[in-house]
C-alpha cells in the first residue's frame, strides 16, 4: 500500500511538471470550458465553513477546519462536492486545502 501512494506522489509530481501552471488555470490542461464554473460567495461560504447542509461535506469540512487533517478520500469527496455538486470553481477548493492542510502538497 505504502509503495502505491510514492507511485501516486511520483506520478503526479511528473504530471505537474510536465504540464507547469496550465494546471492552475480555470478549466485545466484539458481547457473543459463547457463545465461553467460559478463563484457564489454564499455556496461558497457554507462550503468553507462546513455547513452546506450536506452532513457528511460539512463533517470532513469541520475536520479539515478544526485539525489541519483530512484523509485523502475525504479530501476528494469534499472537492468533488464543491466542483460537481456546487460547480464552484476547484481552486477556490484547491485554495483552502492549501491553507488548512498541515500536509498540504500541490
Amino acid at each position: 500500500m505504502f509503495c502505491n501512494e510514492l507511485f501516486w506522489r511520483d506520478f503526479y509530481r511528473y504530471w505537474s511538471l510536465k504540464n507547469g501552471n496550465t494546471i492552475f488555470t480555470a478549466y485545466g490542461i484539458y481547457h473543459r470550458d463547457y463545465l461553467n464554473w460559478g463563484n457564489d460567495e454564499e455556496l461558497l461560504s457554507k462550503w468553507l465553513t462546513g455547513k452546506t447542509g450536506m452532513p457528511i461535506i460539512d463533517a470532513l469540512i469541520n475536520e479539515m477546519n478544526y485539525s489541519g487533517f483530512n484523509s485523502n478520500r475525504g479530501r476528494m469527496i469534499a472537492a468533488s462536492y464543491l466542483s460537481n455538486d456546487l460547480k464552484l470553481d476547484w481552486r477556490y477548493g484547491a485554495n483552502h486545502f492549501e491553507e488548512k492542510l498541515l500536509d498540504h502538497d500541490v
